[in-house]
């Protein structure tokens, strides 16, 4: 069975960090968010309608692709739960993998506002992220975010049997991918511990 992990959270909170330790430790392949959006704000530039719309279609694409091929895949995203675009995207994507006989889990990532503004600027975050090199623009971008979007759940999950909530703060990477594997590795048929060499599923 293919499966899409998506973890989601706030700016900083860790996504493509734990990702990428889900990653090496299952054989999924990574697709994260800056994976898309620096492309293309290259041709866009960043905000605005035509990066958003651009945004959407790129990733679909690329989700779609998966879905319909059998593709096992981690994904990060920033949904913002008070804004309909994001929910409909994820229902849409939910459905997509269903569809073709997946599943998609869902990993919430945790973190205090001040914890995430201290990982601005840290190796990770500037290696994976070459938009964010700049600290002190990143960090007010995260901010603005902030006070606009609300990024976490707050417990109110609209998929709880398919949901786990992790703090950034208290467990690295390398533990998170490990409580996302032993969390939906236990009956749910969906084998991130299985061949790691058949990153398919």
């Amino acid at each position: 069975m293919q499966t899409l992990v998506l973890i989601f959270g706030p700016a900083a909170a860790g996504k493509a960090t734990v990702g990428q330790a889900l990653s090496q430790l299952t054989g999924f392949p990574l697709l994260h968010n800056h994976d898309v959006a620096e492309p293309v704000a290259t041709i866009t530039g960043w905000g605005g309608r035509l990066f958003e719309s651009t945004m959407t279609d790129v990733r679909k694409t690329l989700l779609r692709t998966a879905a319909d091929n059998g593709i096992s895949l981690i994904t990060t995203f920033m949904w913002a739960f008070d804004y309909a675009p994001d929910a409909a995207f994820i229902a849409w994507l939910k459905e997509r993998y269903e569809a073709n006989g997946g599943r998609v889990v869902f990993v919430e990532l945790t973190a205090s506002l001040d914890a995430r503004l201290a990982r601005e600027g840290t190796e990770p975050r500037v290696t994976m992220k070459p938009s964010k090199r700049d600290v002190e623009e990143s960090r007010r971008v995260l901010l603005s975010l902030e006070g606009n979007y609300a990024f976490n759940s707050t417990g109110n999950f609209p998929y709880p049997a398919d949901w786990l909530c992790l703090d950034t703060e208290t467990l690295s990477p390398e533990a998170c991918a490990l409580a996302i594997a032993d969390r939906f590795s236990q009956g749910y048929g969906l084998h991130l511990w299985g061949d790691t060499s058949n990153p398919r599923g």
